[in-house]
């Protein structure tokens, strides 16, 4: 009985301190061990394309640039950039810079959540640990940790936002200058918060003192601001950015309605969307659609009831149909993790608190059933814990595999090979090969589609013998491939992620016009022949960074008898949630150049040396 008795105390006092509002030891400690695991993750990822990309915008550009030219690009406004430019420009370290400033963000906003949120205890010392709180926005330095930050100070400033409206103005300008998304949540606050002023004026009968009204003056300001944000990052003509090259059909529509319903629940614990945008099977999709419909049930009802309805519904909305109809990623639906964590925050700290819908609390009370209890209590936990699941897993495989581009920095400066000509892959468009042979039969007025079936048969039979041959031989370039009609020359994503551990360019066909400009333009207009013969004049290239379509370039005469030797092939490797995106870079060199670099060996010579001296060896 005294064991019982114990044990029945510790687990209540055990209950009461996770739903204690007092902050205390557990906060410091979960601080502590927030930090330390950004710090340790933080050591072995390597930053991904997109991380370089602003580092190198910001070495790269001047004060005018980031101003008036690179927003037409990127889609960003140039706050991040400002960020990461004096450090860029005075030649500190590229990697514990970046880390370092993310960092301290991360810090600061889980901080403030930790122990300004009015949250019970478990939650605030759950939730920095959440897959884009930890991971995402965490170990990937990108402008979202400041992000985080933002919505953190919002969430604390908009209590007192009538009596002291310039400090919540100054928390949605915050939010504006980091990202075209922040500019749209903060759009659609202003717009609730810009109707509840009015209405409240209308009732008292204070319409025409509005123009004296501080908050006015304070909204007058944001709306200047956000208008020149928008001018600054409004798509240039030649932008090339992912959806370029999709149709307009209807399984689009389909895709992009299915975003929009998932929202809610992707951005917590879903696993529907994986790195790459696309969507995995028939079972996941209606089990994610089911469980996203109740939340929008959930959020929609409680924010009513809470009178957060509107104050929810329209910048979310917004923000909703920009990130599916417009554009998005994955990673963008962390920020409606962050504007869900706001909306609760507000709501909790209102004098009403958070209200739950009578049908809501009525249901939950006519589950008795000990069994369906347990059961729906343990569902609950695995929704809870999931978001934390996807951090651990995706920190494993940040540690676990490597990002290729790294392995070549250290390959190129390993071998001295900067001074060199080095060449890596550009974006092409392609036809697949057996389309073309049938556009070759419908243009020689064929008509029996056997033989065009017989055709596509065949030529897909040689590709697969062109592959093995391929494999067979050591040398790999030039190629065949698939029909190229289209040659993107700016978009060349290896170098971004090469070059910030160089000082200058070392890439011979990364911006050829410009090559003080370290980062990749993203211009989808642009005369690739002028390119080309900017890149032909520096002669053949000495090394080959991934599969470059290099008879594109140099004429059938310049390539006779020229080969390239693979020497190295790694893999890369990027990680969301559960997922990774996995592809293998290769390293090629000019076959004429192995006698000067002996330390070179053909791969193909290097497995069959492997395979001689385990066969001689077997019996040993």
């Amino acid at each position: 009985d005294k064991y019982i008795s114990s044990r029945g105390n510790k687990m209540e006092k055990l209950k009461k301190a996770c739903i204690s509002r007092e902050t205390g030891k557990a906060e410091v400690i979960t601080l502590l061990v927030y930090i330390i695991g950004l710090i340790v993750i933080s050591s072995f990822h390597e930053p991904w394309f997109d991380e370089a990309q602003s580092w190198l915008i910001a070495k790269s550009c001047s004060v005018r640039e980031l101003l008036t030219y690179i927003g037409h690009y990127e889609g960003h406004p140039p706050l991040w950039y400002f960020v990461l430019a004096p450090f860029a420009k005075l030649g500190a370290p590229y990697e514990l810079s970046l880390k370092a400033i993310n960092i301290t963000f991360c810090t600061a906003a889980m901080a403030l959540l930790i122990f300004k949120a009015p949250f019970y205890k478990i939650v605030r010392c759950l939730l920095p640990f959440n897959f884009f709180f930890f991971y995402q926005y965490g170990i990937v330095s990108r402008p979202y940790s400041m992000m985080m930050l933002a919505f953190m100070l919002m969430a604390i400033t908009y209590k007192n936002r009538n009596t002291q409206p310039w400090k919540y103005i100054l928390s949605l300008s915050f939010l504006c200058l980091i990202s075209a998304y922040g500019v749209i949540i903060a759009g659609g606050l202003c717009i609730v918060w810009v109707a509840e002023i009015l209405i409240k004026s209308e009732k008292n009968n204070k319409r025409s003192l509005l123009y004296k009204d501080k908050r006015t003056h304070a909204l007058s300001f944001i709306l200047i601001l956000a208008l020149l944000i928008i001018i600054s990052i409004i798509p240039a003509d030649d932008i090339y950015y992912t959806g370029i090259d999709k149709t307009k059909e209807a399984s689009d529509i389909l895709v992009h309605l299915l975003l929009f319903t998932i929202l809610p629940y992707e951005s917590w614990s879903g696993m529907l969307v994986d790195f790459s945008g696309e969507y995995l099977n028939l079972p996941l999709t209606v089990a994610s659609i089911f469980a996203s419909v109740i939340c929008w049930i959930l959020l929609i009802s409680i924010t009513a009831k809470s009178k957060k309805f509107f104050t929810f519904f329209v910048p979310y909305i917004l923000f909703d149909i920009f990130l599916t109809f417009k554009y998005g990623a994955p990673y963008h639906m962390g920020i409606s993790a962050l504007f869900h964590v706001f909306i609760f925050w507000i709501m909790a700290d209102s004098p009403e608190g958070i209200k739950l819908p009578e049908r809501l609390i009525k249901f939950v009370s006519m589950i008795k059933t000990p069994l369906i209890k347990m059961v729906s209590s343990v569902m609950i936990c695995i929704i809870a814990l999931m978001p934390i699941v996807y951090s651990i897993i995706a920190s494993f495989n940040d540690i676990k595999y490597s990002y290729a581009p790294y392995h070549y920095v250290e390959l190129i400066k390993d071998n001295d090979l900067e001074g060199k000509k080095i060449m890596t892959a550009w974006n092409t468009k392609t036809i697949p090969q057996y389309y073309v042979e049938l556009i070759k039969e419908l243009f020689t007025n064929t008509n029996d589609a056997s033989v065009s079936t017989d055709k596509k048969d065949e030529s897909q039979n040689n590709e697969i013998e062109t592959e093995n041959d391929a494999n067979d031989f050591p040398y790999s370039i030039p190629c065949d491939h698939d029909k190229i009609i289209e040659n993107r020359t700016y978009i060349t994503a290896i170098p971004v992620a090469v070059l910030p551990y160089f000082d200058e360019n070392i890439i011979m066909n990364h911006n050829p016009a410009s090559p003080d400009d370290l980062y990749m333009h993203y211009k989808y207009k642009e005369d690739e022949e002028e390119n080309f013969s900017l890149v032909r004049t520096q002669g053949l290239p000495d090394f080959i960074i991934h599969s470059a379509a290099i008879e594109e370039i140099y004429s059938e005469e310049e390539l006779e008898g020229v080969r390239y030797v693979l020497i190295d092939d790694f893999k890369v490797c990027r990680t969301y949630k559960l997922n990774w995106e996995e592809d293998i870079f290769c390293f090629y060199i000019r076959e004429d150049l192995l006698d000067e670099y002996p330390q070179f060996v053909s791969v193909y010579d290097r497995q069959y040396a492997d395979r001689e001296y385990k066969a001689q060896n077997y019996d040993k």
